[in-house]
C-alpha cells in the first residue's frame, strides 16, 4: 500500500490524486519481470514486426516511421543497439568474424594503444555501427542532396539497415558454425544487394546510378569512420608518449 500521507483506500479510485501512486498495485512476481523485459525491448509489438517489415520493404518501412507511424516500430537507435548486441553475443558463443585486421609485431610494440583499440574494434564490430552510420549518413546526404531528406532522417534509415545487417550476419555465423560451411562469405555480397535495394526504395530513385551512389556512400562512410578511428588511436598513442 502506498505510504503517501494523502493516499487513502477508496474502492472507486485506482490512483492517489496527490502522488499518483497505484492504490492497489500488483505484486512483483516472475510474470511482472518478464513483462518489464518485453516492454524494454518492444517485444510486445515492435521488434519482430520491425524485422519483418525491414526484410520485406526496408525503404518503405523507414518512410512509414519518418512520416509518423512510429508506435508499431522499435526506435531506430535502440534497434541497432539490440541487433548489434545479438551479433556480438553470437560472435562470442560461436566464434565467427566478418571483419579482421592484421597487425605486424612492430605495430603492436610501437603503437600499443592503437593496437588495443583496433583489436577491440574487430572484436566488437557490432557496437561501432552507430559510429559508422554517422559518416555514411553524411555521404548519402551529399550524394542525394537534391532529395528531400535531412541528415538525421538518413541516419534513422541507416540505423534500421545496419541493424538488419547485424541480424543477417548473426544468422549466417550461426549456420556457418553449426553446418561447417562458409556461409559468412556470401554475407557481404548479399548485404550489398540488400543495401542498394533499400536505398532505391527509400529515395524512390529508379535510375541505375542510385546503385553506384548507394555503394560509394556506404564504402566511403565506412572507410572514413575507420580512418578517423585509426587516426584517433594513433594520436592518443603519440599524446601519451607510447
Amino acid at each position: 500500500m502506498p505510504n503517501c500521507k494523502h493516499c487513502k483506500p477508496d474502492k472507486a479510485a485506482q490512483f492517489c490524486s496527490s502522488c499518483g501512486a497505484h492504490l492497489k498495485p500488483k505484486r512483483i512476481d516472475a510474470g511482472y519481470v518478464v513483462q518489464e523485459l518485453k516492454s524494454i525491448l518492444y517485444l510486445e509489438f515492435g521488434i519482430f514486426y520491425t524485422i519483418k517489415e525491414l526484410a520485406l520493404r526496408p525503404g518503405k518501412t523507414t518512410k512509414r516511421y519518418l512520416w509518423g507511424e512510429r508506435k508499431r516500430f522499435i526506435k531506430p537507435i535502440l534497434f541497432l543497439i539490440v541487433c548489434s548486441l545479438v551479433y556480438t553475443l553470437g560472435q562470442r558463443l560461436f566464434d565467427y568474424e566478418i571483419l579482421t585486421i592484421s597487425f605486424s609485431e612492430e605495430t603492436k610494440k610501437s603503437r600499443p594503444l592503437a593496437f588495443e583499440l583496433l583489436s577491440w574494434f574487430t572484436d566488437n564490430y557490432g557496437y561501432l555501427n552507430v559510429w559508422m552510420a554517422l559518416f555514411i549518413a553524411a555521404f548519402y546526404r551529399l550524394f542525394f542532396r537534391r532529395l528531400n531528406y535531412n541528415y538525421f532522417e538518413i541516419f534513422v534509415f541507416l540505423c534500421y539497415i545496419l541493424g538488419l545487417f547485424m541480424l543477417f550476419y548473426f544468422v549466417l555465423g550461426l549456420v556457418d558454425n553449426l553446418v561447417g560451411l562458409p556461409f559468412l562469405q556470401i554475407g557481404l555480397p548479399l548485404s550489398w544487394i540488400y543495401l542498394m535495394w533499400a536505398v532505391k526504395q527509400f529515395y524512390l530513385d529508379n535510375r541505375k546510378r542510385v546503385y553506384i551512389k548507394a555503394f560509394l556512400g556506404y564504402s566511403l562512410g565506412t572507410f572514413t569512420s575507420l580512418l578517423l578511428f585509426v587516426a584517433i588511436s594513433m594520436g592518443l598513442d603519440l599524446l601519451l608518449g607510447n
